[in-house]
Order: C-alpha cells, then sequence, then structure tokens
C-alpha cells in the first residue's frame, strides 16, 4: 500500500512534457499589473526555447510553447482579475508544455488581440532569479498602424519595473537588442504577408547579450510584496451499494507568498476542512502517525484545520535553500510509487484523493546546487517523524486484505512504538541531469519506513495485541526518460534493504523481513495537443521470500491513463485504471472537468473497485461511489 497513489493532473503535465533534451521544469507562473501592461512571468529551473503564437482562429488567444519543459507538482496558476488576461490555463503539448492565454482588448473588452510581445532572461545571481520566460500584455490602447509597427509604449515603459517580480527587468538584465527587437515584432504587424499577429516571429534562445543602452533603467529600492490567493474544494460522494453520502465535504486552503528580497521569499499554506457527513477523518485529537509539529492543530470526525505548508526559499552562494513544512517529490510514476516517498501519504480515501492533497508534507531542510554542468545535487534532512496516515477501523477505507494485516484473532491495538527525536530523521541525496539525451537521476534515503509494521504480541491473559513499530530502511534508486517523437519512454527502480510483510504465523509477531526490488517501466504517447495515452507496468521482487508471507515473491500491476480536452480545454476528461496480474483485482477512475469560468471548475465521475475481496483493490469491492464537486481560486 506504501507505493499507490491516485492519478493526478500534475502527473499527466509532468509527464506530457518529457523532451528528448534537457528537461526544464516550470517552477512558477507569476502575475504583475502595471498602468500600461499585464506581465506574465515564468519561472524555469534552466534555459529553454520558446515560441509564441496566436491561434488563427480564434483572435486574442495566444500558445506560449515552452519546448522541453515541465510543470511542477505544486505549481499553482495566478488569478487573473482585473488585468488583461481573460483567461490562462497550462498544458502538455507533445514534448514540450504550452502556456494557453486568452487577451482582452484594451478598448471593448473582447477577446481580440492587444500587443503582446514576449522574452527570455537569464540567471543574475545577485538577485537569486533563475531563466525566466516573461509575457508583456498591452492593457492601453494602441496605435498598431504607426510607422512603427510596433507598441505605443515608451522605452521606459517597456522595461519598467516588473510587478510580478519587484526590481528585475528586461533586457536591463540580460536581454539583448535581438530580444528587443523580436519583443516589439510581436505587436501586430501589418506589413507581415501572414495574418497579423498569428505566427511568431522570433524563438527565445537568444539570450545573455549585452543589453540596449536605450532600454536600461535605474532599480528602485528593494521592497516587500505580498501575495494572497487560496483555493475552495467542495466534493460530495455517494456510495451505490449502500446508496448513502460517504462524504459532504469542504476544503479551504488559503495562501500566502511574501517576498522579503530578491533571495528570499516565504510560501504559507493553511488548511480547514468541513465533512459533514464525517464518516473518512480520523477519530483521535492527534493521529498517532504524526509528530507533534505536523500535527492538525485541530481535529475531528467532522473538522481539521492545520498549517499545510511553511517555508522559506532562500538563494545564497548559488545554493538553493528551501527550509521549512514542504512536499519533495522524487520519481514521476503514477499509481504505484517506486522512489517517491519521501513524503508520507494520507489513505483516509485509500488512493482515491488527488496526490496534491493526500501527500503529508514535513518540516525539511533541502538544499539544492549545481554540481556539474550536465547535474545539479539535492540534499535534504528531514527531522519531523511523522508518516502515514491509515484510515481509521471502522471507516469506510479501512484495510482488511492479508497483504498487510495478519489474520490472526487480535484483541488490542495498542500505542505505537514510535521515532520522536531529532536524532529519528532522514536523510537522503539526489543528483538529477541530463547525458546522452536522457534525463537521469540517482537517488540515495536512509529512512523510517512510513507504513507501520503490525507487531503481533501476546497480553498477560494470552490473547493477541498488536503494536504499529515503525523500522528503518536504505533506499537506492534511479529515474530515466527520454523522447521518441510523440512519445516519451520512463522509467525508474528502487531497491529497499528491508520491507516488512504480513504473515498468519503468531510466533514470528505476524511478519517477516525481506529486501525489496521495485521497478515500473511506462509509455506516455500524446497522439495530439488535446490528447494523452499512458501504459505502465509495475514489478516487485522479494529476495528473501518466505511461503507464510501473504503475498507472492513477484507482483505485477498494470495501469492505463486516457485524457481528452475538448473546445479549447474548456472540457477535459480522464480516465485512470489500476490491474493486478496477481489478484485479478482492479481500481477505475473516471472524471469529467468543466472550466465554467476561470476561477470555477467543475467535476463529476465516478470510483469503482472490482475483484477478490484479499486483493489490494477488491477489499473495497462495495465503495463504489459517484463523486461531484467544484473548485474555486480566489
Amino acid at each position: 500500500m506504501a507505493g499507490l497513489r491516485s492519478a493526478t493532473l500534475s502527473a499527466f503535465l509532468a509527464w506530457g512534457a518529457e523532451a528528448a533534451f534537457a528537461t526544464a521544469q516550470i517552477q512558477n507562473v507569476r502575475l504583475g499589473l502595471h498602468p500600461e501592461f499585464t506581465r506574465l512571468v515564468v519561472d524555469l529551473d534552466q534555459q529553454s526555447d520558446f515560441l509564441l503564437t496566436e491561434v488563427a482562429t480564434s483572435p486574442g488567444h495566444w500558445n506560449l510553447t515552452i519546448e522541453s519543459a515541465k510543470v511542477s507538482d505544486v505549481l499553482k496558476l495566478p488569478s487573473v482579475e482585473s488585468s488583461a488576461v481573460k483567461s490562462l490555463a497550462i498544458q502538455p503539448s507533445g514534448t514540450s508544455t504550452t502556456l494557453t492565454l486568452t487577451t482582452l482588448s484594451p478598448t471593448t473588452g473582447n477577446a481580440t488581440a492587444p500587443g503582446l510581445s514576449a522574452f527570455a532572461l537569464k540567471p543574475d545571481p545577485s538577485t537569486g532569479r533563475g531563466h525566466r520566460i516573461v509575457l508583456d500584455v498591452v492593457s492601453v490602447a494602441v496605435d498598431f498602424d504607426s510607422a512603427s509597427q510596433s507598441s505605443s509604449l515608451s522605452p521606459a515603459q517597456l522595461n519598467a519595473e516588473d510587478p510580478a517580480t519587484p526590481g528585475e527587468r528586461s533586457d536591463s538584465e540580460g536581454g539583448s537588442s535581438e530580444m528587443t527587437a523580436a519583443r516589439l515584432d510581436l505587436s501586430l504587424d501589418a506589413s507581415s504577408n501572414e495574418s497579423p499577429g498569428r505566427i511568431a516571429r522570433s524563438w527565445g534562445s537568444s539570450i545573455g547579450k549585452a543589453p540596449s543602452e536605450e532600454f536600461s533603467a535605474a532599480k528602485p529600492a528593494p521592497s516587500i510584496d505580498i501575495e494572497w490567493s487560496g483555493t475552495w474544494e467542495h466534493e460530495l460522494a455517494w456510495e451505490l451499494e449502500s446508496e448513502d453520502s460517504q462524504k459532504f465535504e469542504s476544503v479551504i486552503e488559503p495562501q500566502a507568498n511574501i517576498d522579503f528580497s530578491d533571495s528570499v521569499s516565504m510560501r504559507a499554506i493553511g488548511r480547514l476542512r468541513y465533512d459533514a457527513v464525517g464518516d473518512l477523518n480520523p477519530r483521535a485529537r492527534t493521529p498517532f502517525n504524526y509528530s507533534g509539529l505536523s500535527a492538525p492543530w485541530f481535529n475531528s470526525a467532522r473538522t481539521e484545520v492545520s498549517l499545510r505548508e511553511l517555508y522559506f526559499d532562500i538563494y545564497y552562494k548559488d545554493i538553493d535553500f528551501r527550509l521549512g513544512k514542504q512536499q519533495t517529490v522524487w520519481g514521476q510514476a503514477d499509481g504505484f510509487k517506486v522512489l517517491d516517498v519521501v513524503n508520507p501519504q494520507s489513505f483516509r480515501e485509500f488512493i482515491l484523493d488527488d496526490f496534491d492533497d493526500s501527500r503529508i508534507p514535513l518540516w525539511t531542510v533541502s538544499a539544492e546546487f549545481q554540481a556539474f554542468d550536465w547535474a545539479s545535487v539535492q540534499l535534504l534532512w528531514i527531522p519531523d517523524t511523522t508518516y502515514h496516515e491509515l484510515a481509521d477501523v471502522g471507516t469506510p477505507y479501512f484495510l482488511t486484505t492479508p497483504r498487510f494485516i495478519p489474520q490472526l484473532p487480535i484483541t488490542q491495538i495498542l500505542d505505537a512504538d514510535k521515532p520522536n527525536s531529532l536524532s529519528d530523521g532522514d536523510y537522503g541525496i539526489a543528483l538529477n541531469g541530463f547525458l546522452g539525451g536522457w534525463d537521469l537521476s540517482l537517488n540515495y534515503l536512509y529512512h523510517y519506513l512510513d507504513q507501520p509494521v503490525l507487531r503481533v504480541g501476546q497480553s498477560m491473559t494470552g490473547a493477541l495485541t498488536v503494536t504499529p513499530t515503525y523500522e528503518r530502511s536504505h533506499l537506492l534508486g534511479a529515474t530515466f526518460s527520454t523522447a521518441l517523437g510523440s512519445a516519451t519512454v520512463r522509467g525508474e527502480v528502487g531497491y529497499s534493504t528491508a520491507s516488512f510483510q504480513a504473515t498468519n504465523n503468531a510466533e514470528a509477531e505476524g511478519f517477516a523481513e525481506s529486501s525489496e526490488l521495485s521497478a515500473v517501466v511506462g509509455v506516455d504517447w500524446i497522439p495530439s495537443s488535446e490528447s494523452l495515452i499512458s501504459l505502465q507496468w509495475f514489478s516487485n521482487f522479494l529476495f528473501d521470500y518466505s511461503s507464510d508471507m501473504n503475498r507472492d515473491r513477484d507482483e505485477h500491476l498494470v495501469s492505463m491513463a486516457l485524457q481528452r480536452e475538448l473546445d479549447n480545454a474548456r472540457w477535459r476528461l480522464r480516465a485512470f485504471a489500476l490491474h493486478s496480474l496477481n489478484d485479478s483485482d482492479t481500481q477505475f477512475q473516471f472524471r469529467v472537468f468543466y472550466w465554467f469560468n476561470t476561477a470555477l471548475e467543475l467535476e463529476a465521475g465516478v470510483d469503482m473497485f472490482a475483484g477478490n475481496r484479499a486483493g489490494l483493490f477488491g477489499q473495497f469491492d462495495e465503495r463504489d461511489r459517484i463523486v461531484l464537486g467544484f473548485e474555486y481560486s480566489f
């Protein structure tokens, strides 16, 4: 169970963006307002070519295609309220990622094309900013018939301080005069033989030359910049077998982003969860899996109040530090975790919840730096002793399968034997790079396994008891991916020095130990920019197998994911299935998403299980459900 999770949109985006060249990660998209223009800034961890085009059949609809780029798991698009941008979306497009936006006419407010420009910025060690792609959308009336055939903004206005990133500039920070010319040329050009403004004029790879003196401007004094945002998700789940409501839940997550300076910023995310049904949440005020610092501030069957994330990003002497409560993502497999085990997971809804919502952030010290021309190194220290949150006894997704629960007459569950000191922390290192056309990583994690070992014992009266305990293991792993035309081949492998398998042998405390090898190979095919087909094969092998283990020596899973977008990505259909070849049981999810407007997304779908009740998925054969909900961004 420790290796499973639900399919998520972030995984689809990440897969679709894998490329045959060095893959950049889109770390953030920021928006700033200026009296004359709206500025969008796309932050990347490395340089990437880009192309700006207007959709020929839809004036005012633009695509910024970033070559060889994938999207961060935690990326959230900014609100476009009161800006010159009507809508904003991001999606995979072949081996690239495409930022799609609709612009507003500066005179009528309709979706027609005002002046639009794009340019690239290289990293600036003095400010801590990395590679960026900048889009400026003119929000004042522009005379496109003038002799210059360019925006009517003055050079000073064109180079005004970036509202999205105080203290940054465009061309005066490293953009060349060639980029300046390209930027101006991206306005509507009546002299072009093509449709005005619908063919991009320049790729964005020419950066780093001396700036034009004409476009220089002085930096203002640094200031603190605070941005407030958040989401409200509401979901109703209705069980088909019992015809009862499983949940009627609202989750509100306010977020604050604060830039203290060019090299220090902070992010804080809170969580307020209320479920009118109250069948899913853990009953304990502080569930035993949490450390004192990470536990919810308040918890009951219906309500949770917690600090979701709180971390500082600090850039110092070419090292990127991230300090605080955060998520760390290794690997890119979907449905079954091989290397993505740095953070534990909540299984209150088994593996049906979105991955971003079910992952439990940990208090972590992370440092990343460029060690070689082709690779960076990430170092982790995690003093937080928080582990998987399992569904409580009697809740819909309480585990009953023999592969995790010894089938013995257990009468009592004792308090967990849980690590709780700084010396019990986890340590990790990852080498991430690009070599010979492959994106590669090497990973090592010394950690406590997040899944507790259910150690069976005997009370004074002879009754059988269970004590959840936590055991150490070393994880060695690697990932690889490359693009072959419109398909991406990827995989990962992980070797654990210790795993603990359930048995029905009370004399052996109900478990047996073995080293373990897990692997996944996947192929993601993007037949068009609106479609994605993904196939995966998972394998798990025990080196020290014993016949009393409640599982096979080697186990295999297969998965299929299908996604289709319609009506300019207003509609999105997604299906995901996992099937065990050993137990012949299946989990199936289907969702329909509809963007009602730029802030509101509607959702409807089903979650279904089938198979033997002793299997991982079959144990929930009576938990099929219909899901309705929405997500509102503010």
